[in-house]
């Protein structure tokens, strides 16, 4: 692992613990001053000041649960939820791109679009078994809705 991948690796992790621990100066340190935000049925945001604002006035707790890269760029897979209504809880595909200098550029979000559509795809998956990987993401993309 190069040093760059790890450093990206790591701030994948610190960006949902971050907004998890509702530490949003801490979450705006890891974003590039151009980021946009792709959220379904939304318009882009576009900009650190405004992206840190969106996600303070949402508030969501995150719960991961596979994370990988490709050449086109991480792909987060979990279970997001308003911090006051767990129950409310969605399925959702992250898929983040990142600057040069290693801080986040681009997120698009998926959002499961029927209940229990969504099977997490596992580590062993992702790791393991590349073939049964890509024909689980085939079948699993067909029930994300995109943004």
């Amino acid at each position: 692992m190069q040093p760059e991948e790890k450093t990206t690796g790591e701030h994948v992790y610190l960006t949902y613990a971050y907004l998890n621990a509702s530490e949003y100066d801490d979450f705006g340190s890891l974003l590039d001053d151009d980021v946009t935000v792709w959220l379904p049925g939304e318009d882009p945001v576009h900009g650190k000041e405004l992206v840190i604002l969106q996600e303070y006035s949402r508030d969501l707790v995150y719960s991961l649960e596979s994370v990988w890269a490709t050449p086109g760029g991480i792909f987060v897979t979990g279970v997001v939820h308003a911090r006051l209504d767990p129950a409310d809880a969605m399925g959702f595909v992250d898929i983040l791109t990142f600057s040069p200098h290693g801080l986040l550029l681009v997120r698009k979000r998926y959002h499961a679009r029927m209940s229990g559509a969504n099977q997490p795809l596992t580590a062993r998956e992702s790791s393991v078994s590349r073939p049964a990987f890509r024909g689980r993401l085939g079948k699993l993309f067909r029930w994300w809705a995109p943004c």
